[in-house]
């Protein structure tokens, strides 16, 4: 800032940062009373600086998540008991203490599944690939789609499995959403325009049409009975003050309906 506190020093910024930065940062205007100027550690959700976090964040910036990122981003998002984020970075490093794993440090020890008894038990053979453990994988809700698949590291079917769910969420979360504007919206695609019009009934057949409405407590419902040719053979109309629905209001023209087609002695009703 300048000698007065009251804008930016142009000659200094353009020593700094150069001509163009200059115009950018001496565009950006500056609050007679505005808060004082901080430091903020953009690295820490605090805004404070602590080695801790340089060291995290240097360690992340060289190191990376790894080829298993999504899975050791679930692993750390988790809402858990912190022994099973343990068990979920074991798993991820393939170093449980499987049968495999001992008969690698003791030569006599059998590698055998000590469930099925079929194959050696790996990481991947004692959590998804063994009878037993399908069948309490199937019957917790797994999806059979999820124990498809050859896999020779664990990490990699919990990864694949993890971002087929994410998938899924996000189609079901995209169709709730079309759902949603559909019903807060006017279809982009207008439905097609359906002409209805008063159709002649068959000969020696009187049509009777109905229709109902509701309007301040008040029912009103009227009727007219015509044949083949058009012939108007009588009608009717009627208020009944009551609170009705519209639904409650066309079954009371439904009803008149019937009552005029017996006192027209119009026995054949359908």
């Amino acid at each position: 800032m300048n000698l007065e506190k009251d804008g930016w020093n142009d000659r200094r910024i353009r020593e700094i940062y150069g001509d163009f930065m200059r115009d950018q940062i001496c565009k950006i205007p500056i609050l007679p009373n505005g808060p004082e100027d901080n430091r903020i550690w953009f690295h820490n959700p605090q805004g404070s600086y602590s080695t801790k976090s340089a060291y995290s964040w240097m360690t992340l910036k060289h190191v990376g998540f790894g080829p298993h990122r999504i899975f050791w981003k679930l692993t750390w998002k988790l809402h858990t008991l912190p022994k099973i984020k343990i068990f979920c970075w074991r798993l991820g490093h393939d170093i449980l203490p499987t049968y495999e794993k001992i008969s690698c440090i003791r030569r006599e020890f059998n590698s055998l599944c000590p469930r099925c008894g079929r194959e050696k038990e790996t990481l991947i053979h004692a959590l998804k690939d063994c009878p037993r453990a399908r069948v309490v994988l199937e019957y917790g809700g797994l999806n059979h789609k999820r124990l498809e698949g050859c896999y020779n590291r664990c990490v990699d079917w919990v990864e694949d499995a993890a971002r087929a769910q994410g998938d899924l969420d996000r189609a079901a979360l995209l169709t709730r959403d079309f759902r949603i504007f559909n019903l807060m919206e006017k279809p982009m695609i207008p439905k097609p325009v359906v002409e209805r019009s008063w159709q002649n009934p068959e000969p020696k057949v009187v049509k009777i049409n109905f229709d109902a409405s509701v309007h301040d407590k008040m029912a009103c419902y009227g009727l007219v009975a015509r044949d083949a040719d058009g012939f108007v053979h009588g009608g009717r109309a009627g208020v009944v003050k009551k609170d009705f629905r519209i639904d409650w209001a066309e079954m009371l023209a439904l009803e008149e309906s019937i009552l005029f087609a017996r006192s027209m002695n119009w026995n054949h009703v359908r």
